[in-house]
């Protein structure tokens, strides 16, 4: 699952990250972004299509 989400930065040239100062900044804001992501997908998926990914 982690691969399909950060596919297409693999094909990125510069990612530019903007921060109020009030949270993680730079490579980890972009991993806990993914992980948000990851974290939230099944139960996402469930609801849209009845089907449970985390068995």
């Amino acid at each position: 699952m982690a691969e399909e989400i950060s596919k297409p930065l693999s094909a990125t040239n510069k990612v530019t990250m903007v921060s109020s100062g009030g949270s993680d900044i730079g490579a980890a804001k972009l991993t806990g972004e993914v992980l948000d992501i990851m974290t939230k997908l099944p139960e996402t998926i469930e609801k849209l299509t009845g089907v449970n990914i985390s068995q």
